[in-house]
């Protein structure tokens, strides 16, 4: 579709980040000269305040960053405070001009509400703009397509002055570890539900310990597997890591065991009532044994929920587990010291035998008891949400779970104890070389691997107990979902290719977009699309918010749902195949799984055998005519050597 723009319209509006064909342009005008030498002087003279800023209040941005981007150099891909975003939303909008007197009364300043989402959009942004710094450089390519290329042919867009700007119609990643607006949908989320359970549980009496487990850790360790000088394939931190947690809940420690007397499992009887080392079990043929308690059982564990946190110093990759142990029994201060001693020699004797180094067994093991109380509250804020700010004196705060598992993927640079990696990934964004390899192995090292892990059974029965389904969508189905709630009932649309030369392929386009549409609204939106070349009606049109929207939402929606049912089907088929049958069921099964096998085994070596008396017979056969046939030629030779013999004779006679 042809587009016919207007000088006023392209000359001083487009931007580097959006290019015009020349054949289209219209030649200059004495107007248009004058409208370029504006928005020249305008240029200068914005460059101009903002080195005055930096100079004025740089000690004061390093002590307190609104963002987590780096600072912008032109007014192509603006800063949260500045650029044609914000410009943009002052010259059409009351909402970005919100001071003096009306301001003073509220609190409030311009893009700031009076119930501090103002924080929130500041997090939001430097979301927006630290993930298009990554996708360029990522090694993942879900990652590099998020939200850049679209699902249909038109992308919807939800502004509404004071809300989130959503986005409708676009591929998404759903990656927890390398996306940090994925992350922060999909972390959000499953904190928020992870909240709900802990209360109930909380709430019927028993007891939640939280849990830390950490190693060793120096420079040259590598975060990822991979190979060595010889090609041999070699375990990283982070997998040695996975597998000495997976260490713990194995064995007879983690279970217990039978209790062997004469080569047979000892029978119960009173004389064993007394050792509270042991209880009864019984089998399944009815009898009932003495079963040596292990860790579930000393302490009444009903499961565990595991979480990874990952950072990188001075002394290199620091991989460590949170991790929720639920009891049944009320969690006590001395209960919590119980589970550290015995916790911790295990931890060790696990790490050691993965190849970790072994931890201090004062440090490598933290259990702390979660109660109701507000102080019980904030450590499972910090543990699970991993919500940690500080204040301007430089102590961490962490306030009531209910008010921050909505931002639990904010985290903020700890001094000494390393950089978390999204801070890893701004310096490598900001051009730091050594940042970007490290960040590209951590991209290595995470893929794939589940952030937040239950034990068997224990989400079906908080979420029972909770009064709530199981949720049991992957990472990347919960970023849709959440992603396309945002954008419901749309307001605007943009086409296709427009969206992703003008929008897409402008560093920090998404981001503008998504701060014009909060500070005000869809006329904000509208003119920051009109200033980067796009033409209304054309390249962009108002959707009625009752209508029934892009197509590409509800199918994206429907696919997800039924992408989610059959997982479930599939979930639920395993669990009735595995409770369908008794263990000894299963051993007779596999029995004849081995009979068959050797039958098969059998028939197959009488094949081979009989195969091979067959060529040995042929063979001899063969041997055979072939010395009948020497024979009848040796006989023949003969025959005529005596009929030659006879034919001289007489012709001598």
């Amino acid at each position: 579709m042809s587009r016919v723009r207007t000088t006023a319209d392209t000359a001083p509006a487009v931007s580097a980040g959006f290019r015009v064909d020349s054949a289209t342009r219209p030649a200059a005008t004495p107007m248009a000269q004058l409208l370029q030498a504006q928005a020249t002087a305008r240029e200068a003279g914005r460059a101009r305040r903002r080195s005055e800023r930096r100079a004025a209040s740089r000690d004061e941005a390093r002590a307190h960053p609104v963002s987590p981007s780096p600072a912008r150099a032109d007014d192509s891909t603006p800063a949260l405070h500045g650029g044609a975003a914000w410009e943009e939303v002052n010259s059409v909008s009351a909402a970005g001009q919100e001071t003096g007197e009306t301001g003073a009364a509220r609190g409030v300043t311009a893009g700031q509400s009076a119930d501090g989402c103002g924080v929130l959009v500041k997090r939001q942004d430097g979301r927006l703009r630290l993930r298009d710094g990554i996708q360029p450089m990522s090694g993942l390519r879900s990652v590099s397509l998020c939200e850049r290329v679209p699902l249909g042919e038109a992308v919807g867009i939800r502004a509404v002055a004071g809300e989130t700007t959503g986005f409708a119609g676009l591929v998404r990643c759903g990656s927890v570890w390398a996306c940090p607006v994925c992350a922060a949908r999909v972390r959000a989320e499953r904190a928020a539900v992870l909240e709900r359970y802990a209360l109930a549980w909380l709430r019927e009496g028993r007891g939640l310990y939280l849990v830390t487990l950490t190693v060793p850790h120096w420079k040259h360790v590598r975060l990822a597997d991979y190979a060595d000088e010889k090609g041999r394939p070699v375990k990283g931190q982070l997998s040695k890591l996975m597998d000495a947690w997976r260490g713990i809940g194995q064995g007879a420690w983690w279970v217990g065991r039978a209790v062997i007397r004469d080569g047979a499992p000892a029978a119960w009887s009173p004389a064993w009532e007394g050792d509270d080392a042991v209880r009864p079990r019984v089998l399944e043929d009815g009898r009932a044994v003495v079963w040596r308690k292990g860790f579930l059982d000393r302490h009444e564990v009903a499961g565990t929920t595991r979480t990874v946190e990952i950072t990188d110093g001075a002394n290199g990759w620091h991989s460590h587990l949170h991790a929720l142990v639920w009891t049944e029994g009320a969690a006590t201060r001395e209960g919590a010291d119980r589970i550290q001693a015995e916790l911790s020699a295990r931890w060790a004797k696990r790490c050691k035998t993965v190849g970790l180094p072994t931890p201090d067994p004062a440090r490598g093991c933290r259990v702390d008891p979660a109660t109701r109380d507000e102080a019980g509250q904030k450590a499972l804020a910090r543990y699970v949400a991993k919500v940690q700010e500080r204040r301007a004196d430089g102590t961490e705060t962490a306030r009531a779970l209910a008010s921050e598992v909505a931002r639990g993927d904010v985290k903020v640079a700890r001094g000494e104890k390393g950089r978390t990696p999204f801070e890893l990934a701004e310096l490598a964004v900001a051009g730091d070389d050594a940042a970007r390899l490290r960040w590209l192995e951590y991209e290595r090292a995470t893929h794939g691997r589940r952030c937040l892990t239950w034990s068997h059974g224990l989400q079906e029965r908080l979420a029972e107990l909770a009064g709530e389904e199981p949720d049991e969508r992957t990472d990347e189905e919960l970023a849709e979902e959440l992603a396309e709630a945002e954008a419901r009932q749309a307001n605007l649309a943009v086409a296709r290719r427009p969206f992703r030369e003008a929008v897409v392929q402008r560093r920090g386009g998404r981001a503008d977009l998504a701060l014009a549409g909060y500070v005000g609204g869809l006329p904000a939106v509208e003119s920051l699309l009109s200033r980067w070349g796009l033409v209304s009606g054309v390249d962009f049109w108002r959707l009625d918010p009752l209508g029934p929207g892009l197509p590409t939402t509800g199918e994206q929606v429907a696919r997800a749902r039924q992408a989610r049912e059959e997982r479930a089907a599939r979930l639920q088929a395993a669990d009735d195949a595995v409770t369908s049958r008794t263990p000894r069921q299963w051993a007779r099964v596999q029995e004849q799984r081995q009979e068959q096998q050797g039958t098969q085994r059998w028939h197959q070596a009488n094949r081979a055998r009989a195969l091979e008396a067959g060529k040995a017979a042929a063979a001899a056969e063969g041997q055979a005519e072939d010395q009948a046939e020497r024979e009848r030629l040796a006989a023949g030779e003969e025959f005529r050597a005596r009929l030659r013999e006879v034919k001289a004779r007489k012709a001598v006679g």
